[in-house]
């Protein structure tokens, strides 16, 4: 098994495509891992890769995220809220507690969508769906449905917690702010 990290982008902001011609181009077998991340995402800790690579050798999930500060979606989210404190000290001390008190740790998601911005998943199960959809802002619900549609179950890694900048320049609610994302 191997992992591969991407991190893609189109100036025509079809993150689908971006996401589905940055895998064609791997060389993977069906067992990989893809990790996708966003380029507004900072990794905080030295040994985030570190854990999440034990975590995705030893996991029966088959599509896994992680913590954030910022995020539509609770499930991910630091004690389940959208966080406006934008110091990195502050959020590098919520990463140093939930690596001490999570390390390792997955709790399953039942029934939301795995967002983007850090997406874990197999090689196999992305060819067996045809990949993200493209030309669509809802490319990581769909892809989260499809997955578990499968039957496979989804999680989030409660040990490692990134930085996301998501939307931090909007002058209305962030979480549902989608006009950088619009095609």
């Amino acid at each position: 098994m191997k992992t591969h990290y991407i991190s893609p982008f189109r100036t025509d902001k079809n993150i689908g495509k971006a996401i589905n011609d940055a895998i064609n181009d791997l060389r993977c077998n069906d067992e990989d891992w893809i990790v996708h991340v966003d380029q507004d995402v900072c990794f905080l800790r030295p040994d985030s890769k570190k854990q999440i690579e034990e975590i995705l050798s030893s996991t029966d999930c088959r599509l896994l995220g992680v913590m954030t500060d910022r995020l539509n979606g609770k499930d991910q989210l630091h004690d389940s809220l959208f966080s406006e404190n934008d110091s990195i000290q502050h959020h590098l001390s919520i990463a140093n507690d939930c690596h001490d008190n999570y390390y390792g740790q997955v709790k399953e998601v039942k029934r939301g969508p795995i967002a983007a911005m850090v997406m874990c998943f197999k090689y196999s199960d992305w060819k067996s769906i045809g990949g993200f959809k493209e030309n669509n802002i809802q490319f990581d619900i769909q892809f989260s449905d499809e997955i578990r549609l499968k039957g496979c179950k989804l999680g989030v890694m409660k040990g490692v917690y990134v930085f996301h900048l998501y939307r931090m320049w909007s002058n209305k609610d962030a979480r549902f702010d989608t006009k950088h994302l619009e095609i």
